[in-house]
């Protein structure tokens, strides 16, 4: 599952400068984050063992969401022969870690090795190794707060509820 972020960049087209959790308060919207009560860790997300929730408000027992991120704020799409129009929301951002996640194939199969596939224990393997800092931005501010009330989660160092391990990074 992918939460969402509002990206700012160096200038327009720039490199990546920071990333806060999304939220627009004003919509009824923001990242989507917690954990479920059908599905526990041991069951259907091993992956997710080890890791110290008490940051982050998580559940040690049940699957907590989402695993990673990616800007749901402000995207430029063309879409209708050529209109070109602004969109987000996590529903967005699910379609761009979609088109990563294909450009990544794309490499694998130009160097002759097999598609990403299943990517959750490699994402969380990759986020509890030294490697962390290098693979992913890891999104330390903003919460998933709904027009005016308390935020239900917050952006903490780490895996968090709001935007997981965070958005890729490179």
């Amino acid at each position: 599952l992918v939460g969402g972020t509002t990206l700012a960049t160096c200038a327009t087209n720039g490199a990546w400068l920071s990333e806060t959790a999304w939220s627009a308060p004003d919509w009824f919207m923001a990242s989507s984050g917690g954990y479920t009560a059908n599905y526990s860790i041991a069951g259907t997300a091993p992956w997710q063992q080890g890791i110290n929730m008490s940051a982050n408000q998580g559940s040690t027992t049940q699957r907590n969401i989402p695993d990673v991120a990616m800007v749901a704020d402000d995207i430029l799409i063309v879409a209708d022969n050529g209109q070109q129009e602004i969109s987000g929301g996590s529903s967005a951002a699910v379609q761009l870690w979609a088109a990563f996640a294909a450009l990544a194939n794309q490499q694998a199969a130009a160097s002759g090795q097999p598609p990403v596939g299943f990517s959750n224990p490699a994402i969380y393997a990759l986020g509890k190794s030294a490697s962390y800092s290098a693979v992913f931005n890891d999104v330390t501010a903003g919460n998933n707060r709904i027009n005016g009330t308390a935020p239900e989660f917050l952006a903490v160092p780490g895996y968090d509820l709001c935007t997981g391990w965070g958005s890729p990074a490179g």
